[in-house]
């Protein structure tokens, strides 16, 4: 599952300056599912979109209907176009610095699904990126969100396994 324990920010950065494909993206942000709420939260920012940290939690609708809803879908799960108004534009309206070129990726996991959107100034940004390059880089953000996922659940196992074999150590030397 794309949750919030994924180091989103460092993640974003370097797909916004190691991506030949998003050249002319100045912005990207991860929306994650929240399993308490069900909602939509903005795990990271980057570029120009690191002040959307702060968005209180949005409704998966919200972004799939209107966030999205002048956007095609080009390939499964690959959207592009405007965003046009939700609550996440509307946001970026009130700090003036709203896209006019939008490329989302919604990443699935079971039940849930959360978005990595990445943003343009420059309205047409993305329009030269064929659909074969991006259903390749979507494929690519699922796996590298994949691992991370795995690798934090690696660390939170081997914190748990410390944590047992202290307290198995101090039993079996204080009985």
């Amino acid at each position: 599952v794309v949750n919030s324990e994924v180091e989103f920010a460092p993640l974003l950065r370097a797909i916004l300056d190691g991506v030949a494909l998003l050249e002319g993206a100045d912005r990207a942000v991860a929306l994650v599912p929240d399993r308490a709420s069900g909602k939509l939260i903005v795990a990271a920012g980057a570029g120009r979109s690191e002040a959307l940290a702060g968005l209180p939690p949005l409704d998966p609708a919200d972004i799939a209907e209107r966030h999205l809803g002048a956007c095609s879908e080009v390939v499964p799960a690959v959207f592009l176009g405007r965003p046009s108004s939700s609550p996440l534009h509307d946001y970026e309206l009130a700090l003036g610095d709203a896209p006019s070129a939008l490329l989302a990726f919604r990443i699935d996991a079971g039940e849930a699904s959360g978005y990595l959107l990445f943003g343009a100034a420059r309205e047409g940004a993305f329009a030269a990126v064929e659909p074969v390059e991006l259903l390749g880089l979507h494929e690519h953000l699922s796996w590298a969100l994949l691992k991370g996922r795995m690798i934090q659940e690696l660390r939170d196992l081997n914190a748990r396994k410390n944590l047992f074999l202290g307290i198995a150590a101090h039993d079996l030397r204080n009985p």
